[in-house]
């Protein structure tokens, strides 16, 4: 017989760093299928990392090398983007093509996107592939690439890695010139309206060797620790008796390096300012993985040395979450640039959003229109990413219903009085136990292989309960030694302007479980006690 767990998830000031993360953790390690979640949430988290964004940003980032070109772009994006219920598109800019001779600028791309997503009334998060791009330096204009003085990244055995080193300091500031040359432009573009946020750099980290062995590195590393790395690990006096020494060494300098680009778009841009991080795997070594990078491993030096960023946001091309979003959403705001785009794992958005991302953003949101799913996957294959995370057979109508109820569910997702509960389906687990107040009843998750993952969202808003997701169903049962529960009314509709319309009362063998299947769909149900 199963154990029944009861976990509170007590969202409030003091508490918040320690309880949201613990309760996750003693999730993670659940091995029965039957949890009882109790609820006792206030919405000052959420409604914190919501003023960073105006709106909820509904996003799709495109593949590497489709914004390379206006035609193509045009072609492949802006002339279907209307067929994707999209609000907000992720779109790189490349130092390579933007600083082709040295100090010689072309804004070329950058007009064409920003006046492509204002005819198309959709706002842009521009990503700058820069100095570096997961991991590597591929994205730095030929006449850097051929100038010996810019030293490269070297492994312990002396071999060069395609990625310029965090200490050289003279290719550091030619990559920090371009970029002030483009805030400048960003910063008085007459569309600049339409920019929502701006990527510095993209997946950062040292692949192929956990730390630089350069001699301008060995020197440093065999410095006296720099006293913020002191204050964080008290006792070390140098970089070798630090935890995971090789990562925190790189990430130190490499967050600095992000830290002087940040200032550098402050003085130019009224935007929030982010990075995003390629996640670590338990079964990869560093240098496997961006070495350095904010991972779990290095994550406090990152929030003290990249101070000047609003946030560090995770790329998750994972089947369980949780605990991602658990870590990355605690107290900064939750974007999630990157995520996968397969119909199958498309449901993690209600999840998403219900734990207070303020964003969500399949890779490759081109694919939607073309279900061509060849582009990335020989090179991310070798990454340990399942094939399966990038093929977009039949997400698109799944992806749109998605987007446009989370649209419409916004004002109750922004609502300090709202009391707001997501789920989501993962390993073993078949039930979740919902408890609110005198309010309890069980979440069946019935998700199996090949069908739309289990995951959804319960909001419960003065004497109504709002549920969407997929594939779940309740369980109405009564708290021990109280009156039983049942079903008041029980609608399917939508919300409009946040006015709620009814399409069809439920009622009968349709009421005895509410249940919402792969149609996502929003039920409002009332309940009452006899």
């Amino acid at each position: 017989m199963n154990s029944l767990f009861l976990v509170y998830l007590i969202l409030e000031d003091s508490y918040n760093r320690i309880t949201t993360k613990n309760a996750c953790n003693y999730l993670r390690g659940i091995v029965d299928q039957n949890v009882t979640i109790c609820l006792r949430r206030k919405r000052r988290t959420m409604m914190k990392q919501r003023q960073h964004s105006q709106k909820l940003i509904l996003g799709g980032e495109v593949h590497n090398s489709t914004a390379s070109s206006i035609a193509y772009m045009e072609e492949k994006v802006w002339d279907k983007i209307d067929k994707v219920a999209i609000n907000t598109l992720l779109i790189p800019i490349y130092w390579e093509l933007i600083e082709p001779q040295p100090n010689q600028f072309d804004f070329s791309l950058i007009d064409s996107h920003l006046e492509n997503a204002a005819e198309k009334k959709i706002d842009v998060i521009f990503l700058w592939f820069g100095l570096w791009k997961n991991g590597l330096s591929t994205y730095v204009p030929e006449w850097i690439k051929t100038d010996p003085k810019y030293f490269r990244i070297e492994d312990s055995d002396g071999n060069k890695m395609n990625s310029y080193s965090p200490l050289c300091q003279d290719v550091i500031a030619q990559a920090h010139s371009a970029f002030a040359a483009i805030c400048d432009n960003l910063g008085s573009h007459p569309l600049r309206a339409f920019i929502r946020m701006v990527q510095i750099e993209n997946e950062i980290g040292s692949l192929g060797t956990s730390r630089d062995h350069s001699s301008a590195a060995e020197k440093v590393y065999q410095m006296a620790l720099p006293q913020e790395i002191r204050n964080l690990y008290p006792g070390a006096k140098q970089w070798s008796e630090v935890p995971f020494g090789d990562e925190v060494f790189m990430a130190y300098h490499y967050a600095a390096a992000i830290q002087d680009y940040a200032k550098i778009a402050r003085k130019r841009l009224a935007l929030p300012l982010f990075t995003n991080v390629w996640l670590k795997k338990p079964d990869r070594r560093p240098g496997e993985y961006p070495s350095g990078g904010a991972v779990s491993t290095t994550w406090q030096v990152w929030k003290v040395i990249a101070s000047q960023l609003d946030f560090i946001a995770p790329d998750i091309y994972e089947e369980e979450i949780k605990p991602i979003i658990a870590e990355y959403g605690n107290d900064q705001p939750l974007l999630i640039p990157e995520t996968r785009i397969d119909k199958r794992y498309i449901s993690n958005l209600f999840y998403a959003f219900g734990q207070g991302a303020i964003g969500y953003s399949p890779f490759g949101i081109e694919d939607l229109l073309t279900n061509d799913t060849s582009q990335d996957y020989r090179f991310l294959s070798q990454l340990g990413l399942a094939k399966d995370a990038f093929d977009s057979s039949d997400t698109l109508p799944h992806l749109n219903q998605g987007y446009r109820i989370i649209a419409a569910l916004e004002p109750l997702l922004q609502d300090q009085e709202a009391q707001i509960f997501s789920f989501k389906k993962e390993g073993a687990q078949n039930q979740i136990v919902y408890e609110n107040g005198q309010d309890r009843w069980a979440v069946k998750l019935f998700s199996r292989d090949k069908m739309i993952n289990s995951a959804g969202l319960i909001i419960k808003h003065k004497e109504y309960y709002y549920l969407t997701g997929a594939n779940f169903a309740l369980d109405l049962q009564a708290q021990q030694g109280s009156n039983p529960l049942g079903i008041l009314s029980l609608e399917e509709g939508v919300l409009q302007d946040g006015q709620w319309r009814t399409n069809r009362r439920l009622n009968g063998d349709e009421a005895y479980f509410p249940f919402i299947g792969e149609d996502f769909k929003i039920l409002r149900m009332r309940l009452y006690s006899y």
